[in-house]
Parts: C-alpha cells; sequence; structure tokens
C-alpha cells in the first residue's frame, strides 16, 4: 500500500496528536495541555510544547565538524590510561610529567607563571578578579601574558554556573567578556574560547550552546572579522555532582554531554563520577568512573552518531524557540552590563541576582520539586562517606560567586546523622488497607531515608506489639486521612516521643505532619537537632 506521508502529516498528524495527548492526559483542552506541559526555567524562560516561533530559522556556519576530547586535571595523575582511551590532549593549571605524546594545554590564571604547557589558555575572569575589575590592571596583566605566550584567551563562565546562577546571566556574561577582550587586543589572529558548564537540563543546554554560537558569530559577521577563531568547551556541571549515590553522576554527566554534541560544542571535557572525592575526600577517581566518563562520548559519538550530523537540533521547532528566547534576553542583559561603564559595580550586582537564582533553587531542591535522585529522594541508606571524605566545607575564595552544589545541604545533614550516636532507625507505623497505603508508605520511605535513616514498617491494625518506642529515634503513623483517628486510639497508650503523620489533612498534638511540597529539609533539619 502506497501512503504519502507529506500529504498524511499534513491532514492528520497535529489535530489526532492533540487529541491523543488530551486522552492519554486525561485533560479537557489545550490550555490544560499547555500548563501541563510546559516548563519554564528559573529565568523565566518557557519551554513550550507548541512554541509561538514557528518559523525561525537559526543558521549556524561555525557548526564544528570535528569533536576534541579533553580531560581535565587537578592533580599529578597517571594519563597514559586516558591517552590510550581517546582523550586528545589535557587542560592542567599545575606542571604535570606527561607522556611524549601528550597534548598539554596550561590554564594560566595569574600574572606570574612558569610556562610548561603546549599551548596556553589564558584565564580571563581569574585575571579581572585578582586584579578587582581594575581594568586598567588586569588588561596590562593580560597584555604581558599575551606577549609571552600568543595564548588562547579563554572566557570561562562555570563560576556563574558553579554559583547557581542561569543561563541568560552565563551567556550574558560569556559576551561581555569577550567583547571586552575583542576590543583591547585588535590582533586579527585572537582566538577565545567559550567554557560553560551543562547540567542534565536537555533541551536548554542544547539551546545555551546554540544562542551562544548564534550571538558571536553574529558580532564577528557584522564586523567583517573571523569566525572560527573561536570554541566552546563544555564541561559537566560541577554544581549537580553528588558524593552520596555518586553512581547517578554518570547519568547525570553522560545527558549533559550528550546535549554538548546536539548543542555544537569543539571541545568536551568529561568528568568522572566520583570526582568529588578528589575535592572533598581522600581518594583519587577511580579507573572505573575516568573509563566510563571517556566511554560514553565515544559511546554517544560512534554509536549514536550524534556527531554526524550538522546542528542536529536545527529545525526543531521547541529547540529553536528556547535559542532565540535565550538569545534575546541574554543580548538584552549583556546590553545593561554594557551600559554600565564601572565593571566591578556589574560583577557585584550580577553576584547578588545569582545569589538570588540560586536560592530559589535551593527552595526547590528543599521541597523536593526539583529532585536529585540518590539525594532527596530514592536515597541509597547502605552509602556512607564516613571513610571516604575529610570534610563536607568547600573551600570558596571567590566571595563574589562561591560555588554552590545543589546537594549540598542534604548530605552535610546526612553526614551530621552519619557521624552522631544512637539509632539510625524510624519505625513506619501502618494502619489498615495496605494496598491503599503503598504510595504513602513509600513516599514516607523516601523521605526519611534521605537524610540515611532505616525505615522499618510495622502493621498495627491488629497488634502494637512490635512498637519499641526506644529502639527507634521516631514513628510515623500512615494511614488513609479517614482511618487516623483509630490508629491514633490505638497507639494511645505507647510512650512515643516524636511522631510523624503522613499527610496534611489530619492533625494530632505534638505531631509532625509530612506531605509533598512542603520544606522537606526544614522538617528534618529540626528533627535531626531534636533527636541527635
Amino acid at each position: 500500500m502506497n501512503i504519502r506521508l507529506e500529504e498524511f502529516f499534513e491532514k492528520n498528524v497535529s489535530s489526532s496528536w492533540l487529541t491523543e495527548a488530551l486522552r492519554t492526559l486525561k485533560l479537557d483542552n489545550v490550555e490544560d495541555l499547555e500548563k501541563k506541559l510546559n516548563k519554564s526555567s528559573l529565568e523565566g524562560i518557557n519551554c513550550q510544547t507548541y512554541p509561538d516561533s514557528k518559523d525561525v530559522d537559526i543558521q549556524l556556519n561555525t557548526f564544528p565538524e570535528h569533536r576534541n576530547f579533553v580531560r581535565e586535571i587537578v592533580k599529578t595523575d597517571d594519563i597514559s590510561k586516558d591517552i590510550a582511551g581517546g582523550i586528545d590532549c589535557f587542560i592542567s593549571k599545575i606542571p604535570q610529567v606527561l607522556d611524549k605524546n601528550a597534548h598539554l594545554i596550561q590554564l594560566i590564571q595569574e600574572p606570574k607563571f612558569t610556562l610548561f604547557g603546549d599551548q596556553s589558555l589564558i584565564d580571563v575572569y581569574e585575571f579581572m578578579r585578582s586584579a578587582n575589575f581594575d581594568k586598567e590592571q588586569y588588561i596590562k596583566q593580560l597584555d604581558l601574558v599575551y606577549s609571552k605566550t600568543q595564548g588562547i584567551f579563554f572566557v570561562d563562565t562555570r563560576f556563574i554556573h558553579n554559583a547557581g546562577g542561569s543561563i541568560v546571566q552565563e551567556i550574558a556574561i560569556a559576551l561581555s567578556m569577550a567583547k571586552l577582550i575583542k576590543e583591547n587586543f585588535e590582533q586579527a589572529d585572537i582566538k577565545i574560547y567559550f567554557g560553560f558548564s551543562l547540567d542534565s537540563k536537555y533541551f536548554l543546554n542544547i539551546s545555551k550552546l546554540r544562542a551562544i554560537r548564534y550571538i558571536w558569530e553574529t558580532l564577528l559577521e557584522n564586523e567583517e572579522l573571523e569566525t572560527q577563531n573561536f570554541k566552546i568547551l563544555a564541561f559537566n556541571s560541577f554544581r549537580e555532582q553528588t558524593l552520596y549515590d555518586p553512581w547517578m553522576n554518570m547519568l547525570r554527566n553522560t545527558v549533559s554531554s550528550s546535549a554538548a554534541f546536539v548543542g555544537g560544542a569543539d571541545i568536551l571535557v568529561p568528568t568522572s563520577y566520583d570526582s568529588l572525592f578528589e575535592i572533598y575526600g581522600k581518594e583519587d577517581c577511580s579507573e572505573v568512573g575516568l573509563r566510563q566518563s571517556r566511554n560514553s562520548l565515544h559511546v554517544l559519538q560512534e554509536e549514536s552518531g550524534l556527531a554526524n550530523v550538522l546542528d542536529p537540533a536545527k529545525g526543531s521547532n521547541v529547540i529553536e524557540d528556547l535559542t532565540i528566547k535565550m538569545v534575546h534576553e541574554s543580548f538584552e542583559l549583556f546590553k545593561s552590563f554594557e551600559s554600565n561603564k564601572d565593571l566591578k559595580d556589574v560583577f557585584e550586582k550580577l553576584s547578588i541576582s545569582v545569589r538570588e537564582i540560586s536560592q530559589s533553587r535551593k527552595e526547590l531542591v528543599r521541597k523536593r520539586k526539583l529532585v536529585l535522585s540518590g539525594i532527596n529522594d530514592f536515597a541509597n541508606i547502605e552509602d556512607s562517606l564516613l571513610k571516604r571524605v575529610k570534610h563536607l566545607d568547600l573551600n570558596n575564595d571567590d566571595t563574589l560567586f562561591p560555588a554552590v552544589r545543589m546537594a549540598e545541604e542534604f548530605e552535610k545533614l546526612r553526614f551530621n546523622v552519619e557521624q552522631a550516636k544512637g539509632s539510625k532507625k524510624i519505625q513506619i507505623l501502618l494502619f489498615g488497607n495496605l494496598a491503599k497505603l503503598t504510595a504513602r508508605k513509600i513516599f514516607c520511605q523516601n523521605y526519611f531515608q534521605s537524610i540515611g535513616l532505616e525505615c522499618v514498617e510495622f502493621d498495627i491494625t491488629n497488634s502494637i506489639d512490635e512498637v519499641q518506642a526506644s529502639e527507634y529515634v521516631g514513628h510515623v503513623v500512615c494511614s488513609t486521612d479517614d482511618n487516623y483517628s483509630e490508629a491514633f486510639e490505638k497507639i494511645s497508650g505507647l510512650d512515643l516521643k516524636e511522631i510523624f503523620i503522613a499527610g496534611n489533612k489530619y492533625t494530632h498534638d505534638k505531631c509532625t505532619n509530612i506531605y509533598a511540597g512542603q520544606n522537606v529539609f526544614e522538617v528534618l533539619e529540626q528533627f535531626v537537632g531534636r533527636v541527635y
């Protein structure tokens, strides 16, 4: 049977898709569907199912045909396996004894340095920060370093991302720093590399890379400058990494690496899933972690074929719409930076704005509206950090933009519980039809497992003989709303000190209700403070 696909899609797909979507999601109209599927980022950029700008066509003339894999080295590591495993070169700010076949890119962050790399990356922000944003001083220092190295200017925006900033802020500050370099170093062969962190927000990160490429391309073309003298480096997000359940970092990093391919990063810098233990702990990245970080890139490139098509996201209404929104929003913010001639004031005001967005994200994590698997939901209670880390405090020397990990608060709270003496068990008291309590029971387990407590369940419908106050740090009464009165009558003679109620409709004196949407972290923090 011959099917004319063009005619079929034209006549049927849009309306039938809508009908099926409404039916499947049990919604009454398109407005309800849009509310369900359209998401908004923290800076207010909407990811729409049916974008308004369906005719947007973003042409990226410098989209890379080839990708390089680069490892960033923070310690003196054995890199022979990375070389054999397909890593093209290495970035480091500390001298290395390297394999003769290895290519080293030296990261220079201060005026006094010893040249040891095959190539140099000059970190623009670090020079600005060390000069306290005094333009005359940092331009002089950058000029001195460039004259010695003929290096590449590195516009690294990771400090914004890791401090909790938004995509719009990252792009805008990248444009501001890159423009400053272009204005003060007018040599035709000046090269600029942009550095961006990518988290697991897939479409947003694809659009972020496409947006910065489109804007910078356009600015260079308007000034009739060479458009091939810039590249984009994509790093896995530091702020999204976790110490507990670090294997989840594999998934996060793979998603962000996939976004880097599709979004058009020239250079991908993979991170081992256990890289945080180099910072906080007593161990180096594992060989398994390093190998997995390499292999995920090879699988994405060779088996998934993500690098086989130039700009594979081109023509996607959702991503094109997101990209153009980011272009507009970030360019407006960039223009506001340019209108303020006091660069220090720009960064100080930006710092306040970044902290506000970081705080908004923190609140979402606290309320579990932003789920970090293995941290604030679905935690693995077998995990322990006692023998693996020395501390959970990050050395932040950047006072304007201190790095903040999303999991930090929950991890510190759980680590405190690990270190505390006493029981690490909580009892879930089930009352009523157990089949109707499954969802609430799982909710209760996930709630308290996020601080490492073992949840032991008992059915008290017929007997309370196994309810023991001394062996547990608390008890959760879990029933249906209409059965709570009877459940509390059942346990009224027991001396239970810390009692929680699953749900928020039934309340009882001196009991704490736990329910979806509340500030989970705050409840747990107060609980830990009372019992430990």
